[in-house]
C-alpha cells in the first residue's frame, strides 16, 4: 500500500509518499509558499515521485487534507486529487487538518490531545484525540469563551495557533496546562500515517471541504433588480 498524502489547507504546499506495509514515510516535501497552490503543487507532487524512484502507478491510496484553512488551498488539493483518484481509479479519502494537528502530538505525547487553530472574530476551530488516535471532540468551531471551558480542566495537551488567544481570557494563568507547540498546520507525514490507520478502520471521509463556518462574503438573497 503506497498512499499519496497532499497538505494544501494552510501556508504549505506539501506531499508525501508513505508505505502502509512498512508504516514509514519513503519521500516527502513540504514548501511554505503562503499562496499559489495550484501552481506549485503538480511540480511538488512529481519532485516527491521522483524522490522515491516511483511513479503514478504505483500509488494505491490517496489522502488529502480538507480543512479547515485556507479556502482556495483546499479546494485546489480536494479538486487535483479527486482528479488524480479518477485517473488511476484508485481510493481517496480527506483528512481533517485539525485532527491530524492533533494526532501528531497524541501520538508523540501518548496524551489525550486538543489542537485549537484562531479563526479569528473571537473564534476558533477545534478538535480532539485520545492517545490512541480516536476522536474525543468532533472538528468545530466555538467561541473562545466556549474553547477556554474545554481546556480549563486540563485533561488535554493544547496545540495550535488559537491557544493563545483563548488562554488570555482566562483570569488564572493557566500555568499548569501543558502547551505542545503553537502550529497551525500539521506535518505532511502525520496527514499520512493518520490517513494510513482511516483506511485501515475502513473510515473514508468524502472529499469535501471542512469549512466548519459560513463564508464571511455571501450573496444577497432579497436583492433584486427590476426587469425592463
Amino acid at each position: 500500500m503506497i498512499i499519496l498524502a497532499v497538505d494544501t489547507a494552510g501556508p504549505m504546499c506539501a506531499a508525501c509518499l508513505y508505505d502502509g506495509e512498512s508504516d514509514q514515510s519513503i519521500a516527502s516535501i513540504s514548501k511554505n509558499i503562503g499562496r499559489g497552490h495550484a501552481e506549485h503543487l503538480p511540480s511538488v507532487i512529481q519532485n516527491v515521485l521522483d524522490d522515491a524512484k516511483l511513479s503514478f502507478e504505483n500509488i494505491t491510496h490517496i489522502a488529502v487534507t480538507i480543512g479547515p484553512g485556507s479556502f482556495a488551498g483546499i479546494r485546489v488539493g480536494i479538486a487535483y486529487c479527486r482528479t488524480l483518484a479518477l485517473a488511476l481509479d484508485i481510493p481517496a479519502t480527506g483528512v481533517s487538518s485539525l485532527n491530524a494537528i492533533s494526532f501528531g502530538v497524541s501520538q508523540a505525547l501518548n496524551k489525550d490531545t486538543l489542537a485549537l487553530l484562531d479563526a479569528r472574530r473571537g473564534e476558533v476551530y477545534l478538535s480532539a484525540l485520545d492517545a490512541s488516535g480516536a476522536t474525543i471532540l468532533e472538528p468545530q468551531a466555538m467561541s473562545y469563551e466556549d474553547a477556554l471551558l474545554k481546556i480549563s480542566d486540563k485533561q488535554f495537551v493544547v496545540c495550535g495557533s488559537g491557544v493563545e488567544p483563548v488562554v488570555k481570557l482566562s483570569e488564572d494563568e493557566l500555568s499548569d496546562l501543558e502547551i505542545m507547540h503553537e502550529n497551525a498546520f500539521p506535518e505532511i507525514e502525520t496527514v499520512a500515517r493518520l490517513a494510513l490507520n482511516q483506511i485501515k478502520d475502513g473510515i473514508t471521509h468524502e472529499l469535501r471541504p471542512q469549512y466548519l463556518r459560513q463564508a464571511d462574503a455571501k450573496p444577497n438573497e432579497n436583492f433584486a433588480l427590476d426587469r425592463a
